[in-house]
């Protein structure tokens, strides 16, 4: 899923696991979570 993919075109692709953590860096994953069960129990 990093260098040895096919997907890697230029020659820098990340790991699935290294991009993922790249994605979740500086989100509030409890406040997220939180908001989701309030939207999906009609709490909002």
């Amino acid at each position: 899923t990093g260098s040895g993919s096919t997907l890697n075109v230029d020659g820098n692709r990340q790991s699935a696991a290294d991009r993922a953590i790249e994605r979740l860096n500086g989100m509030d994953a409890q406040k997220l979570r939180q908001e989701a069960t309030e939207e999906v129990s009609g709490n909002n």
